[in-house]
């Protein structure tokens, strides 16, 4: 009996080893499923993320005006070739105001992330035509290369200019009097460098206003002629040095043009990498449906996101939380819970991004948020707030994921999983022709045995056989 006992236990000892065996690996290969589907579940909310930011690469073209524009100049005149008579520095200063103030001018450039590349043009022409017919005219060129860095890459984005300039300006004025008549003509160039601080606020994805104020400081050469008629000397020409300050307030309209594309595709993991072309036969691959998901809008311009994962019934859903591009509340917080009057429901943060963040929520979050009316979102200590119709799209998810499990637990009943058998346990050997009985009152199992004798005081003796 206790052999047989031994030969049990041993039998159930290899069952058990080859059902844990079977089990094992599929234990591991549903981990590693389950870290997958999340892996790519955040890389896609990132790619779509990726593609609503701001272009990283773009064309620049400006309309720009002065609103406020002073200079200071100094001209200081050569002494001319025989003449004993010293001639003194000039200074004036001139100041604009208005939307166009000193002129009109265009820019135009190209971006990489939070550099800028470009430059500045202007043309100021004027012409003055008083009662008596003596007309002057004066002409300004200037042209401004620049190199700009932005200090950020949201929908407002500081930036600091350096400034090169090449400045010409050249001017005529009609001349008449009692001992004759003539013209005087003045030109000057002038070469500068500065400084400029201001900031693009982004309207939109390709239009921004820009604000901005420069110094710039240029020094250069120039000379007046003047020639007449009469009594007065035929020709007259004296040489000057120019210097000049200038301070400018501009406005700015700009519009960029993307240039970057569409973001890049995320790299396949190893595992996903397709064997050869030779080794698989061609096939009809049908596109996967698209992921049950709900784009809710939130007050003050905010979004949740709310994705189901490839296996509904899972007790999370995939989250994520967009702010607008002037705000910065996402990009480091690391506190997101759902908050009712009773309890909170945190938010497993997985991927941080320009104004929004990714997680993984409890089904049980979301449907505090359609059912209880004062409860909200709590970002790292400020509250989030729902309103009627926010919360009756919650509901509406919710409402297509129960239909959805209700429809994969259907299908599920139809075709059931191919369950593992345990193995057959082995045939117990025969017993020997002489071994002991099992029980105390079996009978003998020898086939030859003698018959039992009668029991009783009275039985008769069998005779034996002859």
């Amino acid at each position: 009996m206790v052999i047989a006992m031994l030969k049990a236990v041993g039998c159930g000892v290899v069952w058990a080893l080859g059902l844990a065996s079977f089990a094992a690996p599929s234990v591991a290969r549903a981990q590693e499923a389950e870290e997958a589907q999340e892996a790519d579940e955040t890389t896609s909310a990132s790619a779509q993320e990726a593609r609503t930011e701001a272009p990283h690469e773009a064309f620049q073209l400006s309309l720009l005006g002065s609103l406020v524009d002073y200079q200071k100049q100094t001209l200081k005149l050569e002494q001319p070739s025989g003449s004993s008579m010293a001639l003194g520095d000039q200074e004036s200063t001139t100041t604009a105001f208005g939307v166009l103030g000193s002129g009109f001018g265009v820019g135009f450039g190209y971006a990489w992330d939070q550099v800028l590349l470009g430059a500045h043009a202007q043309m100021t022409s004027k012409t003055t035509s008083p009662a008596g017919g003596v007309e002057d005219k004066s002409t300004t060129l200037e042209l401004s290369p620049r190199v700009e860095y932005m200090f950020d890459t949201g929908s407002t984005r500081p930036y600091i200019a350096g400034l090169l300039g090449l400045l010409h300006e050249s001017s005529s004025h009609a001349l008449s009097g009692s001992d004759g008549s003539g013209s005087s003509e003045s030109s000057s160039t002038r070469f500068g460098f500065g400084a400029a601080f201001g900031l693009h606020a982004f309207l939109n994805r390709g239009a921004s206003i820009d604000p901005e104020f420069a110094v710039l400081y240029s020094a250069g050469s120039g000379s007046d002629t003047v020639a007449s008629t009469g009594s007065l000397p035929a020709s007259t020409s004296v040489d000057s040095s120019v210097s000049a300050l200038r301070l400018m307030l501009t406005l700015g309209l700009s519009a960029w043009i993307d240039t970057g594309g569409a973001p890049p595709p995320a790299a396949p993991r190893e595992s996903d990498a397709a064997p050869p072309p030779s080794a698989v036969a061609p096939a009809i691959v049908e596109p996967e449906p698209a992921p049950l998901s709900a784009d809710i809008h939130l007050p003050n311009h905010r979004k949740l996101y709310l994705q189901v994962l490839k296996d509904p019934a899972q007790p999370y859903v995939l989250a994520r939380l967009t702010e607008p591009r002037d705000r910065f509340a996402l990009s480091k917080c690391d506190d997101v819970s759902i908050v009712e009057s009773a309890s909170l429901t945190k938010l497993a943060i997985r991927t941080h991004g320009n104004h929004y963040l990714t997680g993984r929520l409890p089904v049980r979050g979301a449907e505090v948020l359609a059912g209880i009316v004062d409860s909200n979102i709590s970002v790292c200590g400020e509250q989030w707030l729902l309103g009627q119709e926010s919360r009756e799209q919650v509901q509406v998810f919710l409402k297509a994921r129960r239909q959805l499990i209700d429809d994969s637990g259907d299908d599920a009943a139809e075709t059931q999983p191919v369950q593992l058998e345990p193995p057959a346990p082995a045939e117990a050997p025969s017993v020997a022709p002489n071994a002991a009985p099992s029980a105390p009152n079996a009978a003998p199992s020898a086939p030859n045995a003698a018959p039992s004798a009668p029991v009783g005081p009275n039985a008769a003796p069998v005779a034996p056989k002859k």
